[in-house]
């Protein structure tokens, strides 16, 4: 399905570009995956799952009582119920596969371009970037997709061009390595080696330690499950890292992966947990502030910071919605992750990255990408994938056909 692999593509290429309406701009992403997912339900299958459409439905009326009750957060309302909408399907098509496949060349072609970008600010060069010289009103708003490794330096981090931000192409760099890694996308032998280099070199010079380490489990469990394959490349990369830290770049990034204090990995991972969570603990526990309350305080507790305070999905949930909201959504996301059929090392990396890092709830590219991915409800192993792949097609598979799936749902 060569029109699944083009959308999987456009999805990262065209992620810093909307549709201007009114005074608003409208990311071009989550409309790219509804197509998406729109064609695998007509030429795939899908199935309602009963418990997420309950976990979610409750979850909806939940965050409309918020909305109600605060007299406010209408649009974050809408926002989360169509972005997070396709959590109550189970796909039984390759199609995922073929989407995941596009995802991932258009993040290797990020990485290289990545590359020559840090490569040259590094020794003094401009920083290209056509994307950012584009009219305002056809670029998606609120993001900050240029700036310095060390303010002053004019070493720029690498955006890859086309991500909306440095954090981006790390975290979509360290996914599409697990895809790799875990045989979730085909790709020719003689070019995984070298996809391998250029993944670890835009780890590197992205500048972006927190979100490539916050993958470390997923990597963990695919070193246990794999130790054989894994030898090689952790040989690598023993190789490599003493040469690394003799580079004086190395200083650099060593400092920003240990600030606590004033960086983005603060902003991103301590601060929102540790001024969050006890003013939601103390004042409204069980239903929240109502939608659109966390991005609200977080504006509000910039206060000199040199960063603002991120809300990840965890504690956006929580804040907004309160410990029942954060427990009906989770159910569906647990039924999600046991439904699934995609290797484990993957699924665990797309769940870290929806609910930890970044703020996965409202995401226009990183929540529908992960319910996309996730829904597949195939047989993890390559001979099951490749039998409905063929099916999805329409061609007489080669190998024997897919067991069918068997939802949670179902189960429960």
């Amino acid at each position: 399905m060569r029109l699944l692999f083009a959308l999987g593509f456009l999805t990262v290429v065209l992620q810093r570009i909307g549709l201007p309406i009114g005074d608003r701009v409208l990311p071009l992403p989550p409309l790219i995956i509804g197509v998406a997912f729109a064609f695998l339900l007509v030429r795939g299958g899908a199935r309602l799952v009963p418990v997420r459409v309950v976990g979610f439905a409750l979850f909806l009326a939940l965050a409309g009582l918020g909305a109600v009750m605060s007299g406010g957060g209408q649009t974050s309302f809408l926002q989360v119920a169509i972005i997070w909408a396709p959590i109550v399907f189970s796909l039984e098509a390759g199609g995922p596969r073929r989407f995941l496949g596009g995802v991932v060349a258009a993040t290797l072609l990020g990485a290289a371009l990545g590359l020559m970008q840090s490569g040259l600010t590094m020794v003094g060069g401009p920083l290209i970037d056509p994307i950012g010289t584009m009219p305002e009103r056809l670029l998606v708003p609120g993001f900050n997709s240029t700036y310095e490794v060390v303010y002053g330096s004019g070493w720029m981090k690498a955006n890859g061009m086309f991500f909306l931000e440095p954090s981006l192409l790390s975290l979509f760099g360290g996914l599409a390595a697990l895809a790799i890694l875990a045989r979730a996308v085909d790709l020719p032998r003689w070019l995984k080696p070298g996809l391998g280099v250029l993944l670890a070199f835009l780890g590197v010079l992205s500048a972006v330690a927190v979100s490539t380490l916050v993958l470390a489990p997923a990597y963990l469990v695919w070193i246990v499950r794999n130790f054989r394959r894994a030898l090689p490349w952790l040989v690598g990369v023993a190789a490599v890292l003493p040469l690394f830290l003799m580079l004086p770049q190395a200083d650099v990034f060593l400092a920003r992966a240990q600030d606590t204090e004033t960086s983005s990995n603060d902003a991103r991972l301590v601060r929102p947990y540790t001024e969050f969570v006890p003013i939601v603990v103390d004042a409204a526990p069980w239903m929240g502030f109502g939608p659109g309350a966390a991005r609200i305080a977080a504006v509000n507790r910039y206060d000199g910071w040199q960063t603002e305070v991120t809300t990840p999905t965890a504690v956006k949930v929580l804040f907004e919605y309160g410990l029942v909201g954060l427990a009906l959504l989770g159910a569906a996301v647990v039924s999600l992750w046991n439904g699934s059929r995609v290797p484990i090392e993957l699924r665990l990396g797309v769940v870290i990255a929806l609910i930890i890092p970044t703020d996965g709830l409202a995401s226009g590219i990183i929540a529908p990408f992960a319910l996309l991915v996730l829904a597949k409800e195939h047989g993890g192993d390559k001979t099951q994938v490749e039998a409905a792949d063929a099916a999805a097609e329409g061609e007489a598979p080669q190998v024997e056909a897919a067991r069918p799936s068997v939802l949670i749902g179902a189960r429960s």
